[in-house]
């Protein structure tokens, strides 16, 4: 589609919806994805262009020289191609001066009650009055603009393109992390054997995270970077190595798919500002509290719940958060709620708390202190169904303490959907993964097929080139989801989940869940 055309699309949107859609970036992208994908990638260059310019605190109209600056924070926050950039800056200038009108005859319309004609450029159409504010924007970076495109045609460093994997290949997690790295060697040699990337083969590095010395996360960081040389590292080291890597990420420009972290703060410090260089494959807490409450209200039937969780886990309290925002909003009630944190018994709630009737109680609480949740609750009577995070086979424990409970994953080794995966493992490596090793295996796996996505997208091959792919990854098919992404987070946005039942026979797969649009 042309860019004037995606220009006027927008521009019927508005018109039809209200004016008001220039100052909420989240309705307005969810409108225009149901105009169809044809325009999406300037759609989605629009909408940025929006948010940016609302984060920076510009007012509706844009003008133009607010709209360099606005062109220039795309590039500099999301490595956008500067043509993109200057198109999503230019048409944001056009169309808020075409509902807003421009802010000189925003101040004549107060003074004088109305506005008083529009001169000659009221007379132009959207198209030409695209083309004129693309001109002034242009006149201010062509220069710049030059030097990037110089450098956007070069080939990747080395000829190829590098993966590495930083995950634990020794000491105790070893076992776990040479599975991993086998499982991403084998999506390695997929890629490569239809073509590469671009023409360009694909290389993956294993980078050992296991280290007696215990040396800062950054130190880590730039020795791999200089034995290495990435161009994406999938990092396989739980939230504590993810978050020590964010400040090196940013600090090498190098782009970090966190594969198996699930702090907040991983992927970004706050909604709307992403850590640039960092991204979570992983379901956001956020997204894990609003598919319990959608799993409790319509899978379970129940209008109340009582809520477990853990105020010294960031993970907890926002998962915990937006349960409850959900669960009120499609007419549920939170009828308790009991923080295992300032409980003073550990993660035994008081028996006066516990819910009577059917209501189940979720958990939002993790490790040692689940454990000892769930006898907990069975024997002081409750018997009602129990809802919880995770994977309970990787728990070793006795299942029957856990018997009439439900668990919401990220995948599952029982999902038929995977059971392809284990069989080319199998066939590949001739040997069969065992079933406590499927999920590390499987997102190695699915981490890779994402950073060869990206690097086939990517506007060039600069890091700031492949971020900006990676923050724009939309319905990507991966063995245990299809992704999206939210750049606004750089976490998945309403990605599928396992849904698992533990009965008196253990644990089964049940199927994959999902929500519709936040």
């Amino acid at each position: 589609m042309e860019e004037s055309k995606v220009m006027d699309r927008i521009g019927e949107v508005i018109e039809r919806y209200g004016r008001d859609l220039l100052e909420d970036p989240d309705r307005l992208q969810q409108l225009l994805e149901t105009h169809g994908a044809e325009g999406r990638e300037w759609f989605f260059t629009f909408v940025m262009a929006l948010r940016t310019a609302l984060e920076m605190g510009y007012e509706m109209p844009v003008d133009s020289s607010e709209g360099v600056y606005v062109a220039e924070a795309l590039e500099d926050r999301f490595g956008m191609e500067r043509d993109k950039a200057l198109w999503g800056a230019s048409a944001l200038a056009v169309l808020s001066r075409r509902f807003y009108g421009t802010s000189s005859e925003a101040m004549r319309s107060d003074r004088r009650g109305g506005s008083h004609g529009r001169g000659m450029i009221g007379r132009l159409t959207p198209s030409q009055v695209l083309w004129a504010a693309m001109g002034v924007l242009w006149l201010f970076a062509a220069l710049s603009f030059g030097v990037y495109r110089m450098m956007s045609e070069r080939g990747p460093d080395g000829g190829e393109f590098r993966i590495t994997l930083l995950a634990p290949l020794s000491g105790p997690g070893g076992p776990e992390g040479q599975v991993m790295l086998r499982a991403a060697q084998m999506a390695v040699e997929q890629i490569n054997s239809q073509g590469g990337v671009r023409g360009y083969r694909v290389r993956l590095l294993g980078f050992d995270s296991h280290d007696p010395g215990s040396p800062p996360w950054e130190e880590l960081g730039d020795r791999m970077k200089e034995r290495t040389r990435p161009h994406v590292v999938l990092s396989a080291v739980g939230d504590k190595g993810a978050l020590g890597l964010v400040g090196w990420s940013e600090r090498a420009r190098t782009p970090i798919i966190a594969v198996d972290a699930k702090d907040p703060l991983v992927p970004a410090v706050s909604p709307y500002k992403p850590n640039p260089f960092m991204f979570a494959m992983l379901a956001s807490p956020a997204m894990e509290g609003r598919i319990s409450a959608y799993f409790v209200r319509q899978g379970l039937n129940r209008t109340g719940a009582f809520v477990v969780f853990d105020g010294s886990s960031r993970r907890s309290v926002e998962a915990e958060r937006h349960f409850e925002a959900s669960f009120g909003a499609i007419g549920g009630e939170v009828r308790g709620r009991f923080d295992v944190s300032t409980g003073g018994g550990g993660s035994l709630v008081p028996l006066q708390l516990l819910p009577g009737g059917s209501d189940p109680v979720v958990a939002f609480v993790f490790g040692e202190d689940l454990m000892r949740l769930f006898p907990h609750l069975r024997s002081s009577g409750f018997a009602g169904p129990l809802v919880a995070l995770g994977n309970p086979e990787g728990l070793g424990r006795d299942m029957k303490l856990m018997s009439n409970s439900w668990w919401i994953a990220d995948a599952s080794p029982g999902d038929v959907y995977v059971q392809p995966f284990v069989e080319g493992y199998a066939d590949r490596y001739k040997d069969r993964l065992p079933r406590y090793m499927v999920l590390p295996a499987m997102l190695a796996y699915d981490g890779v097929r994402w950073a060869g996505d990206a690097l086939s997208r990517a506007s060039s091959f600069s890091p700031e080139g492949i971020r900006y792919a990676l923050s724009d990854t939309r319905s990507l098919s991966l063995v245990h989801a299809t992704l999206s992404i939210d750049p606004s987070t750089h976490a998945p946005h309403n990605k599928a989940m396992a849904l698992i039942y533990v009965g008196p026979r253990g644990a089964a797969f049940q199927r994959r869940i999902w929500m519709g649009p936040r």
